[in-house]
């Protein structure tokens, strides 16, 4: 099961077998999340994502994309995103992820790489099997995936080779732009990650909407309308789901009671947080913990 492990501020820690060949792929799928999401997050790496099976929505900043079975979806260089079902059923998902440093060649990394990364309208494309073009990349990532996957003898000679080629595949698939638009500097999210981080700062406490806007340094009703555009969900129902998230770890990695770790995670009393744990969950929080250390959650 792959588990994600994110900082304070939503950043995803991702840790590479061979700290010099900064690409790496996994499996999952939906079962290993909590809820039937994956949590909000964003990282400095390039992400593609390729659907083994199922239906699967993925959220990127402020666009919504719906992947089916055989289809891929690029994400850039440090956007927020996350997914889910869309019926609350499972998904099975391979992914390949590369840091920028990954390529070494300077004047291809700044005259292709960089320039999508720097792309304002570049947050992610959906990738379809409706031509041979993108068959041909969608046939090329798969391959990159499985060959990091098994790394046989020998596989990082032959992982370059294919990168530069799904480099080439974006150029030709326009992923990479002759003329890149750069970011006018009014993106609302940098403001989105500030208000985030500051609820992953202060969930143990007391949080009003007027403190996660003024994080932020806007409006109540602009962080409402910028959380429901981006995160489908307003600020003081993300602290919420946030805060359940915290619990489980402490429900799965300690033998704090109940109302302990209601307190520890702001809830103002035990019974508030096994009424909300359960609405989030689908379960009392009691049961789910002992579904957790006998290993059988479902």
């Amino acid at each position: 099961m792959y588990q994600l492990i994110l900082q304070e501020n939503l950043a995803e820690v991702i840790s590479y077998q061979d700290p010099a060949f900064m690409i790496r792929a996994y499996q999952g799928d939906l079962d290993d999340y909590v809820n039937h999401s994956v949590p909000a997050h964003w990282h400095s790496e390039v992400e593609l994502i390729y659907l083994i099976e199922g239906t699967a929505v993925y959220h990127v900043n402020a666009q919504q994309f719906v992947l089916h079975k055989g289809d891929g979806l690029l994400i850039n260089s440090d956007r927020l995103h996350y997914g889910y079902s869309p019926d609350n059923s499972n998904f099975v998902y391979s992914i390949l992820q590369f840091r920028p440093d990954f390529v070494q060649c300077k004047p291809i990394r700044q005259n292709y790489l960089n320039r999508m990364i720097g792309d304002s309208r570049m947050d992610a494309a959906l990738i379809t099997p409706d031509d041979p073009q993108q068959i041909a990349f969608l046939e090329n990532l798969a391959n990159l995936i499985c060959l990091n996957l098994a790394r046989p003898k020998d596989y990082q000679l032959s992982t370059i080779a294919d990168f530069y080629r799904l480099l080439q595949q974006m150029v030709e698939l326009g992923l990479i732009r002759e003329t890149p638009m750069t970011d006018s500097g009014d993106s609302p999210v940098p403001a989105l990650q500030h208000m985030l981080t500051y609820i992953q700062n202060h969930y143990a406490e007391p949080i009003r909407l007027a403190d996660i806007a003024a994080s932020g340094a806007m409006c109540r009703s602009k962080c409402c309308s910028l959380f429901r555009s981006v995160l489908q969900q307003s600020p003081l129902e993300f602290t919420q789901n946030f805060r359940i998230q915290k619990s489980i770890a402490l429900l799965r990695d300690t033998d704090m009671s109940i109302s302990e770790i209601a307190e520890a995670c702001g809830f103002n009393n035990a019974s508030y947080y096994v009424e909300c744990f359960h609405r989030i969950v689908g379960q009392p929080p009691k049961k789910y913990q002992t579904m957790l250390k006998s290993g059988n959650r479902e």
